[in-house]
C-alpha cells in the first residue's frame, strides 16, 4: 500500500522582524518557490517577534499572490504577541492561522 501522496507545499521561516526590510526579498524567495500548483505555503512564525505594517502588507499581498497561483498561505506557530497585533487588526480572519508547522503537515496530508 503506497503512503497518501501530500499536497505540495513549501516550509518558510521568516527573520525575527518582518518588516519593510525583511519582507521583500521574503516574497521574492516565497513566489520563486511556488512553481508547483496548488503549493501550500507555510510560514514558521515561532521566532518572529515583530511584525511592522510593512509586515502586515506582506502578509497580505503574499496571501492573494500565492492565492493567484493557485496555492494558500498558512501562518504557523504564532508567537503570542505578534498574534495578538493581527488579532487586533481582525487579520486572524483573513490569514489561516495553524497552530504548529507540525499540525500544518498533518493537514496536508489529510487534505487530498
Amino acid at each position: 500500500m503506497s503512503e497518501p501522496k501530500m499536497r505540495p507545499h513549501v516550509l518558510v521561516k521568516p527573520p525575527q522582524h518582518l518588516d519593510a526590510v525583511t519582507s521583500g526579498p521574503l516574497e521574492k524567495d516565497i513566489l520563486a518557490s511556488t512553481s508547483a500548483p496548488g503549493t501550500v505555503v507555510i510560514l514558521g512564525m515561532a521566532d518572529v517577534a515583530f511584525v511592522s505594517s510593512a509586515g502586515i502588507r506582506f502578509l497580505l499581498v503574499t496571501k492573494d499572490r500565492v492565492r493567484n497561483l493557485g496555492g494558500e498561505l498558512w501562518l504557523a506557530k504564532m508567537n503570542s504577541n505578534v498574534l495578538e497585533v493581527l488579532t487586533i487588526c481582525a487579520l486572524d480572519r483573513v490569514l489561516t492561522i495553524r497552530e504548529s508547522v507540525e499540525q500544518s503537515l498533518v493537514d496536508l496530508s489529510q487534505s487530498q
